[in-house]
This record gives C-alpha cells, sequence and structure tokens, in this order.
C-alpha cells in the first residue's frame, strides 16, 4: 500500500470528515464510494482504516472484500470475527441442551 495516494486529496479529506464524528464517540455518516475499477477506492479505505487503528482502539475498522465473502451470513462471520476475535457458531443450536421431563 503506497503511503500517499496521487490525486485523491479531496475523496481522501471527504472520507475523513465523514468517519471524524466516530473519533468523537459520536454516530460517523454513512458513506458509498463508487467508482471505475482501478481509481483507488479500495487504497483509500484501507489507508484510512490503518490510520483509525493508529488513533484509537475505540473504533474497530473492518475491509470485508465482498467478492469472496458474497453472503449476508459470510459477511457477518467476518464482522464476528473481527470484533469478537473467533467465529460464530456454524448453527443456532451450539450448547443447546433439550431435556424433555415427560
Amino acid at each position: 500500500m503506497p503511503e500517499e495516494l496521487a490525486y485523491r486529496d479531496n475523496q481522501i479529506q471527504t472520507l475523513n470528515m465523514c468517519i471524524k464524528p466516530a473519533l468523537k464517540n459520536s454516530k460517523p455518516l454513512n458513506t458509498l464510494i463508487i467508482g471505475n475499477t482501478a481509481t483507488g477506492k479500495t487504497t483509500s479505505i484501507k489507508m484510512l482504516f490503518k490510520e483509525i487503528k493508529e488513533q484509537t482502539n475505540n473504533i474497530i475498522p473492518i475491509y470485508i472484500n465482498c467478492q469472496i465473502y458474497s453472503t449476508h451470513y459470510k459477511i457477518l462471520s467476518e464482522i464476528h470475527r473481527h470484533v469478537l476475535g473467533y467465529n460464530p457458531p456454524t448453527s443456532g443450536r451450539e450448547g443447546y441442551l433439550r431435556l424433555d421431563f415427560n
């Protein structure tokens, strides 16, 4: 990843403004990043996430490639793994015990 992204100062500044409230324990702005292939979208986000990790432990930036994690379950599992440090249960019945007193 480059130290600086050429010709993307305005976009990076806008991203910083969108995330700035989160650094002050407030709600950040939802942001949709669109653009042609190979224009710096992923690199910009990864650079921003690196800066966030260096500035605070109160925010957990998570990058998920949705071409690899392509279902809701896979995406939520990745978020779970990054936030809690372990994979979620593979089913909703892990640790489930049924007692029948009939």
